[in-house]
């Protein structure tokens, strides 16, 4: 039976390339190629091929192959559960960072899509970024997680593309010397609650700039609010 019997299509390319380079060069090589098992299964093979020579000609090669499925499986179903995982953090709204106590970047993983300006991609340290000001208070809360072994939590502006940002930074110890940072963009919340503190602001000039006495009350006659509130001593 020929060697292509035991091999799967999609690896005999690889293996013919490989015996080819041997014949070629007189080099051993290893491979691994997807063939058949026991009872027909398919496995997984790590084939080391080595040349015979006799009278300074390669004649013929050996093939030594060790079954390696199980190690393959392995490595494929944790393929599958990284690209899994990433893909479930690339969904959160979040920036998410693995950094080390001295800015440097580890991993930047970027939100598939956001609402507001776009997070700015960090290569290597939180400089690229944070001015430096930003970043030696980042480097504080860094240390200071690194000595407490806590969750820290702290809010900054910065700007993004030319544009004012607000963001939540959440930042927890993972590792010896590593931490896991979240940026939350949190702009339209802040501006959120600027506008209803100018809301209520001018509400409450209103109200006071009003002559009358007004007055909030339940159904059973108990009193809530008086404008002006200097009336409540009268009463």
């Amino acid at each position: 039976r020929g060697l292509e019997e035991f091999t799967a299509p999609e690896s005999r390319e690889i293996q013919q390339t490989a015996l080819a380079r041997v014949f070629e060069t007189g080099e051993s090589t290893t491979i691994e190629i997807l063939g058949t098992g026991a009872q027909g299964a398919p496995a997984y093979y790590e084939v080391r091929i080595a040349p015979i020579t006799e009278a300074g000609r390669i004649e013929v090669v050996i093939l030594v192959a060790t079954d390696i499925t199980e190690r393959k499986q392995a490595e494929i179903a944790l393929q599958q559960s990284e690209r899994k995982n990433r893909a479930m953090l690339t969904a959160i709204p979040d920036l998410l960072m693995r950094i080390k106590s001295d800015g440097t970047c580890l991993d930047c993983i970027l939100p598939a899509s956001s609402t507001t300006v776009a997070f700015a991609p960090i290569h290597q340290h939180l400089s690229e970024v944070l001015s430096p000001d930003l970043l030696a208070q980042e480097l504080q809360w860094l240390q200071q997680a690194k000595v407490t072994g806590e969750l820290q939590v702290w809010e900054h502006q910065l700007r993004r593309y030319g544009v004012e940002c607000d963001e939540e930074v959440r930042l927890v110890p993972c590792g010896d010397d590593e931490f896991l940072v979240i940026v939350r963009d949190i702009t339209d919340r802040k501006r959120a609650e600027t506008l209803l503190r100018q809301s209520e602001a001018k509400q409450s000039a209103l109200i006071r700039a009003l002559p009358d006495l007004i007055m909030r009350m339940t159904g059973d006659g108990v009193y809530l609010d008086f404008f002006p509130t200097s009336v409540f001593k009268m009463l």
